[in-house]
């Protein structure tokens, strides 16, 4: 079974629950972590076997070639890293809560991965934005968005052209509006 190479972005409190379920998934390599504490980076990296250690998010994401990105890092730096993660080309982001910390910063969010991960389908690339785990996360993206869309609380410029998920979703009578 082909590997996912997965990295943290923050290994604080949270960040050390996250190296532990990404170490202990048999299709997961956890190929580096990041944190702007150089002593609690070596130190997690270190419990976790973790070989490659950064202390910029930035630094990591144009080195390693990553699937999939955790971020644990405090809540006013979730939207940086998210966009960050998603314009480099992951494919799967898993963030701690809030992702954002108001609606301008959850509209570029949901904007940026909705774009990222249709541009990933478009190349076809092998990676978990493909088939079904694709259609999954555009679901949970394109449901974030009609959530606020219904109560007038986003406005985000979606592609004029129908791509073939957007198809799937209306021919399954899903719809986007």
């Amino acid at each position: 079974m082909a590997k996912y190479r997965a990295a943290l972005i923050g290994c604080g409190g949270m960040g050390r629950y996250h190296l532990s379920s990404l170490k202990a998934l048999p299709d997961i390599e956890l190929v580096a972590c990041c944190d702007i504490d150089e002593g609690r980076l070596n130190q997690q990296a270190d419990a976790f076997g973790v070989p490659k250690r950064y202390r910029s998010h930035q630094e990591m994401l144009e080195k390693e070639k990553l699937d999939i990105v955790a971020v644990a890092t405090q809540a006013r730096q979730h939207c940086e890293c998210v966009l960050a993660a998603a314009e480099s080309g992951v494919a799967g982001i898993l963030c701690e809560k809030p992702m954002a910390l108001d609606l301008k910063e959850l509209d570029d969010s949901v904007t940026t991965m909705y774009l990222e991960l249709l541009k990933a389908i478009e190349a076809g690339r092998e990676h978990p934005s493909n088939g079904e785990a694709g259609r999954a996360a555009l679901e949970m993206i394109m449901a974030v968005y009609e959530s606020h869309r219904r109560r007038g609380q986003v406005n985000l410029p979606l592609p004029e052209r129908e791509h073939p998920l957007l198809r799937w979703r209306r021919e399954a009578g899903i719809g986007v509006t």
